[in-house]
């Protein structure tokens, strides 16, 4: 099933999916431009089942020129809400612009250190992805994240500017801040770092401290960006000191360059 312009919004729910492709796209001429609404919204505590190959591409809103505009995440998870995500198939996640892939999404009136929900990784292929300063999973653009756990799986998570693979966006305009925490305890996970401002592989973006990291299991490849750790804080903006937070290693294998 191939749907656009399409906003689902689970409130405490199941959701089943099964080869369901949603692309938001903005093209329109004149404004309001863009589609207001993630592919997938999570509100309360929400469960994804998936099955085969679905995708979900979330994209900028903006309601008149020079107003203030919205960039929506492939699946979106803001403050005070849980996702958990179930799968015997894949799911690709992309945000636009300043959201994360899965996690926040960014209002450019909203306050600065936005904290994104909690979400629970236990099995199935994911691949999320920020397009610009957000975290593949975690917090968008000046966003922190909340806490992630991933019990298994294979999961590729990555940020293309500034923000961390698995963690916070970039944070540059407001205080540095610790996101929440990330938990591995299982499965195969690949988290890279916005490789033009160095976020981290696994921590924090451009300009953000790291967070609060276990590793019991699985195997783990982290790799931050230019500036940024593998797992850590991400690279230091306008010379503030930065703290890693608290990494724990129990077990698996784990490399982070």
């Amino acid at each position: 099933t191939i749907l656009n312009n399409v906003a689902i919004v689970c409130d405490s729910a199941k959701l089943y999916l099964s080869n369901v492709s949603i692309v938001n796209e903005n093209i329109s001429l004149t404004y309001p431009k863009g589609f207001e609404g993630a592919p997938i919204t999570c509100k309360g505590s929400t469960t994804i089942n998936y099955l085969g190959t679905n995708y979900f591409r979330g994209t900028r809103y903006s309601s008149a020129q020079g107003g203030p505009f919205k960039d929506y995440d492939g699946i979106q998870v803001d403050s005070g809400n849980s996702l958990i995500l179930n799968g015997n198939g894949s799911l690709e996640a992309s945000g636009s612009n300043l959201a994360a892939g899965i996690g926040s999404g960014w209002i450019s009136s909203q306050t600065n250190n936005t904290v994104s929900g909690n979400i629970t990784i236990h099995s199935g292929y994911i691949n999320a992805y920020s397009t610009q300063n957000g975290a593949g999973i975690g917090g968008c653009y000046e966003g922190v994240n909340g806490n992630i756990v991933i019990d298994g799986g294979s999961v590729h998570a990555s940020s293309w500017e500034s923000g961390a693979g698995i963690g916070t966006g970039a944070i540059i305009l407001g205080t540095p801040q610790h996101g929440g925490s990330v938990m591995i305890n299982g499965g195969t996970v690949e988290a890279v770092g916005g490789q033009i401002d160095g976020g981290a592989g696994i921590g924090g973006g451009f300009g953000s401290h790291g967070v609060n990291v276990t590793i019991s299991d699985g195997t783990v490849t982290a790799k931050g960006g230019t500036g940024g750790a593998g797992i850590g804080s991400g690279k230091v903006y306008n010379g503030i000191p930065l703290i890693s937070g608290d990494i724990t290693l129990s077990g698996g294998n784990v490399t982070a360059v």
